[in-house]
């Protein structure tokens, strides 16, 4: 008995002495670390004031699940957007910090649920509110995520006249409401000998834009987004005229202005857009209207070949609500 005993001591000893050395050599995960700016000049994102909402706008080319070629050259069915490009993507967000971002080229409500959970765990960056819409065109959507809770979603698919529709959402900056919209125009892709680029399409996609715009005139409204088009193309022009909203400028750390780059050419166009209402004008923090620089949403792999997140590169703003007493 005295010997059994004994036994059991001894192998109660042996294993409570592995339990402690397996516990003193586990490895504690480590903090996730502050994202350092990888740009030449690290103090073109400035500090975000107490107080104010940046808002941008990206196209995420193809963050969805769809037939497509690797980088190896292999045609793959069914297949999600290349990890490379999409931590490229989270490197952006992870540099700009945005409260709300419109998006286009988005898949389904799991695509955004897998953007805003990858961005949760990789850098921190939380957007529990998000949404999708379905316009015609059933497989590359726009959609909207946000950190600050939506207080209503507006939804104008449109299908008889917008291949995507028009997403908006209302939100509550302090006390006042705050409109952002995105939309995604027709791309120049046709199969009309009538309309071979299809101007004429999405200058009817922004007339419509336009008119449903205008009802928010009067408001604190944003619209980002792709156009497909350049500042001075009837579509653009068209949503500034009808809406009575003004376009903002928009430029790089190097004061380049191109937001759209076709890779195969090298050609680069200013095909996203962000327009404000005259009331939002007035609170734009000066100078805030930012292309975010290539090296922010770009992956260099072992092999030394360059990825970037998007043929698009983001675009953002920030606005600072004025306080109660000071607002007319």
């Amino acid at each position: 008995m005295l010997r059994y005993l004994r036994n059991v001591l001894i192998a109660f000893a042996f294993a409570a002495g592995a339990i402690f050395f397996c516990f003193l050599s586990r490895r504690l995960p480590e903090p996730i670390a502050p994202y350092e700016i990888r740009s030449e000049r690290a103090d073109f994102i400035a500090e975000k004031t107490a107080g104010s909402v940046r808002i941008a706008s990206v196209n995420c080319k193809n963050y969805l699940t769809t037939n497509r070629y690797t980088s190896d050259g292999k045609y793959k069915r069914r297949w999600a957007k290349p990890l490379a490009e999409r931590e490229a993507m989270w490197q952006a967000f992870a540099v700009v910090r945005p409260d709300v971002v419109a998006l286009q080229e988005i898949g389904e409500e799991k695509h955004l649920d897998e953007l805003t959970a990858d961005l949760l765990r990789k850098y921190g960056l939380e957007f529990p509110y998000k949404v999708c819409l379905s316009g015609r065109d059933t497989h590359r959507r726009i959609g909207i995520i946000s950190r600050i809770p939506f207080e209503q979603i507006l939804r104008y698919p449109e299908p008889e006249k917008m291949s995507r529709g028009l997403l908006g959402v209302e939100l509550l900056a302090g006390a006042r409401s705050l409109y952002v919209f995105t939309l995604h125009l027709k791309s120049k892709i046709s199969r009309s000998e009538d309309d071979p680029e299809c101007a004429r399409e999405r200058l009817d996609e922004a007339r419509c834009v336009g008119k449903i715009l205008a009802e928010y005139t009067n408001e604190y409204c944003v619209l980002l987004g792709d156009f497909n088009d350049l500042p001075e193309s009837p579509p653009v022009q068209s949503v500034a005229r009808e809406s009575a909203m003004k376009r903002v400028d928009l430029k790089d750390s190097r004061g380049e202005s191109w937001t759209y780059r076709y890779l195969k050419m090298n050609e680069k166009r200013i095909f996203d857009h962000l327009f404000v209402s005259p009331k939002t004008e007035r609170i734009k923090v000066p100078q805030s209207g930012k292309i975010a620089d290539d090296d922010w949403a770009k992956k260099v792999l072992p092999d030394g070949q360059t990825v970037y997140a998007s043929d698009h590169r983001m675009i953002f703003v920030d606005l600072l609500f004025p306080k109660e007493s000071s607002e007319n």
